[in-house]
C-alpha cells in the first residue's frame, strides 16, 4: 500500500505536544544513536574537568538512555523531562528519580556536581528562555559544579537538515519527517507525521529549534554566571567552530 493510500484510511492528523506521541516510538527511532559511546565521551570530559563529581542530573532526559549508561559508570543519576510521557519511560528504564520538569523552573532536591542537557535540547529555547534556564542550572549546581550541553551549528543544519523528507517505520507504526531551515528566523523545523495503521490513528508534532551563533552562546553563558572551560568539536577534544557539526559546551559555575 502506498503512503497516500494509507493516509486516506486513517483519521485526520491530531496535533499534539512535542514528544507526546513520539515517546511511544522514540527508542525505536533512535537505534542509530550510540549512547554507550556518547556516555564514554561524557565520562572522558568529566575525568578532565570534574573527576570528583558523583551526583548527576540529566535535564531533558528523554527516555533515559543516557542516564542508564551513566548509571553503569557509577554516577548517582536523576533526570527530568518536559514531556510526561518521556519522563515516564525514563523512570521505567532506569529506576532512578525521574520527574516531569521544565528547564525554566527546575529546582532540585539537592545541588548537583554535574548537570547535563544533551542532544541539542537547549536549542528548543529562545534567548530569553536560555537566560532563565542558565540561571536555574547555576542555582542547582555545587560551587565547583559543571554544566554540559551540546548544540548543532548552522553549518550542520545546512549540510544535513535544510530540506529533508524521510520515512521510518517499526512494529505497528510509520512516520514521515519533513525538516527545513527558516534562515530568516534561524529556526530549524521538523514536522513529524506519526501513524498507527492498525488503530487508524494519525498524529502530528511540530518541533522548532533555534540556531544561534557561537558568539551568542558565549555571551549568554557569561551573562548566566558561567565560565566556559571548553567548546569541544563533535566528540573530540578539539575546539569547535562555526563549521563544526556538534559542539559540547563545558561550563563551570562562576
Amino acid at each position: 500500500m502506498t503512503l497516500n493510500a494509507m493516509l486516506t484510511r486513517l483519521k485526520p492528523s491530531k496535533p499534539v505536544a512535542q514528544y507526546q506521541v513520539i515517546a511511544e516510538i522514540y527508542d525505536a527511532m533512535m537505534t542509530h544513536v550510540e549512547y554507550d559511546t556518547w556516555a564514554d565521551y561524557i565520562m572522558h570530559v568529566l575525568d578532565l574537568y570534574h573527576p570528583d563529581g558523583l551526583t548527576l542530573t540529566d535535564a531533558g532526559c528523554g527516555t533515559g538512555s543516557m542516564m542508564l549508561h551513566l548509571q553503569n559508570h557509577g554516577f548517582s543519576v536523576s533526570g527530568f523531562d518536559l514531556s510526561f510521557e518521556m519522563a515516564k519511560k525514563a523512570k521505567e528504564k532506569t529506576g532512578a528519580p525521574v520527574w516531569q520538569g521544565d528547564l525554566l523552573a527546575c529546582p532540585l532536591v539537592q545541588k548537583q556536581d554535574v548537570i547535563l542537557c544533551l542532544y541539542d535540547t537547549m536549542q528548543y529555547l529562545s534567548e530569553k528562555e536560555i537566560q532563565s534556564c542558565l540561571s536555574q542550572i547555576r542555582e542547582n549546581l555545587q560551587n565547583d559544579g559543571i554544566f554540559i550541553y551540546d548544540l548543532v551549528t548552522e553549518a550542520h543544519v545546512l549540510r544535513y537538515w535544510a530540506d529533508v523528507t524521510e520515512k521510518d517505520n517499526g512494529e505497528n507504526w510509520e512516520m514521515v519527517r519533513r525538516s527545513w531551515f527558516d534562515r530568516s528566523n534561524m529556526c530549524q523545523h521538523s514536522e513529524l507525521e506519526i501513524m498507527f495503521p492498525e488503530q487508524k490513528q494519525r498524529f502530528h508534532e511540530h518541533h522548532r529549534q533555534w540556531i544561534y551563533s557561537l558568539e551568542t552562546w558565549k555571551r549568554l553563558c557569561a551573562e548566566g554566571g558561567f565560565e566556559i572551560l571548553a567548546m569541544l568539536e563533535d566528540f573530540s577534544m578539539d575546539t569547535g567552530s562555526e563549521d563544526s557539526d556538534r559542539i559540547h559546551f563545558i561550563l563551570k559555575r562562576g
